[in-house]
């Protein structure tokens, strides 16, 4: 089955450490292997580390200062630094990795191995520097959200933070966003998303994933059960990808939301999400926008709304939608009964469209719509009289939009008229 597929051999990483009393980490020579509590960091770490009580001379071999230089912020850790005795275990480990990887420990990460949020965004961390906060991780129980985006950790420093996945029994959320792990990662991307037992939020923009790795994202949306929330945006997905994709949208029974956001979709895309719509029972927010639709794709993703009963937030910002994309949605919200949220931004619906899109929610009885974004379109001032209306029966209603104008944007409106000369003739 699909989870042998992904399956591979990994010695997972096992860290133990003396929970006694000591004052300081020492890196020791072969004089010193009589010592009695060593710190076991990876099968695969070839120095080793002991734990003594002996002072060591500042400036002498073996002396270990963790206020070195760090990348993960400039305070000293001079003042108030606690006696390694006191340290918790994760944070022993992490020391200790950080000498055997030769990295400067951080005294963010220090504090931050004490709390539920973990981040080194934008850090510039290679695999390497990334290595000893996985190590630390395998030990930790009080971290639920890991924030690794914008470094460039790539494929290795994705694949060790799987194995620390293997052992680490308290992260619900990950975010390896902008991290340049290309279509290596997007395989070991699958596999996190397939086999998981506790993340439910992964963020992976901006990774450069292209259409051929699509297939292994969608076959572990097939049989994800945990994972609730994905983000794949900014990345390189076309129709041949956006079609893949949905075929795991479809089957899917997680996901409550889904941003595709900043891809190149286009109209097969459309196509393909539209027909996976009809079918998800569980997708509750889908963020869509910047993928170019155009009006055909509107239409189709129109249709699927008027079948689809879960979809509380959709984003179709930025898709090229003009008056007649605006019409279909028109006529979805004369029926849908669900959604809440529907952000239409940036797109050349025309005032008649926005006109048409708010006579639909006010006709609607059952309508649920909240908030209608429509920045960067202009609106009638007799659209305004309608959001009022609208507004009477439901007080919470927000209508956002550009400027009011007097008549009729029929320039934006020719392009239509002429289209339907043509179709008559």
């Amino acid at each position: 089955m699909y989870y042998n597929m992904f399956s591979r051999d990994r010695m997972p990483i096992h860290h133990k450490i003396n929970p006694s009393d000591r004052k300081r980490i020492v890196r020791t020579s072969s004089r010193h292997s009589t010592a009695k509590a060593r710190v076991s960091v990876s099968k695969d770490l070839e120095d080793s580390f002991y734990i003594t009580n002996s002072v060591v001379p500042p400036g002498s071999e073996g002396y270990y200062d963790v206020t070195l230089e760090s990348p993960f912020g400039s305070d000293s850790e001079k003042e108030d630094k606690p006696e390694d005795g006191k340290r918790s275990e994760c944070e022993r480990v992490y020391l200790a990795a950080c000498k055997q990887c030769r990295v400067a420990p951080g005294k963010g990460v220090l504090q931050g191995l004490g709390s539920q949020r973990l981040s080194v965004k934008g850090l510039q961390l290679t695999s390497r520097e990334i290595e000893p906060i996985t190590y630390a991780l395998t030990r930790n129980h009080h971290v639920t959200t890991l924030d690794v985006s914008s470094n460039d950790i790539g494929k290795d420093g994705l694949n060790n933070i799987l194995r620390m996945l293997d052992e680490n029994m308290s992260l619900t959320s990950l975010n390896i966003s902008h991290n340049n792990v290309g279509s290596a990662g997007a395989r070991l991307l699958s596999e996190l998303i397939a086999n998981s037992k506790l993340l439910k939020t992964i963020s992976a923009s901006g990774n450069k994933f292209a259409d051929e790795d699509a297939s292994c994202i969608a076959e572990s949306l097939k049989v994800s059960r945990v994972l609730q929330t994905l983000n794949l945006s900014h990345n390189n997905f076309h129709e041949r990808g956006g079609e893949t994709l949905a075929e795991g949208i479809e089957e899917n029974t997680s996901l409550t939301d889904l941003d595709l956001s900043w891809n190149h979709l286009r109209l097969g895309g459309a196509i393909a999400i539209a027909e996976a719509l009809k079918e998800n029972k569980m997708l509750e927010n889908l963020n869509i926008a910047w993928n170019g639709f155009s009006n055909a794709g509107c239409k189709v993703i129109s249709a699927s709304l008027e079948v689809n009963t879960k979809l509380h937030t959709l984003n179709l910002s930025n898709n090229r939608i003009g008056y007649e994309g605006a019409r279909s949605l028109a006529r979805a919200l004369m029926t849908n009964q669900n959604l809440t949220h529907l952000q239409l931004n940036l797109n050349s619906l025309s005032t008649l469209g926005a006109f048409e899109l708010l006579v639909a929610i006010r006709d609607n009885p059952g309508s649920a719509i909240e908030k209608l974004e429509l920045e960067e379109v202009p609106v009638l001032a007799s659209a305004q009289a309608i959001e009022q209306e609208i507004k009477s029966v439901r007080p919470s209603f927000i209508l956002i939009h550009d400027v009011v104008v007097l008549s009729d944007d029929h320039l934006a409106l020719a392009s239509v008229v002429n289209k339907r000369k043509v179709v008559k003739s």
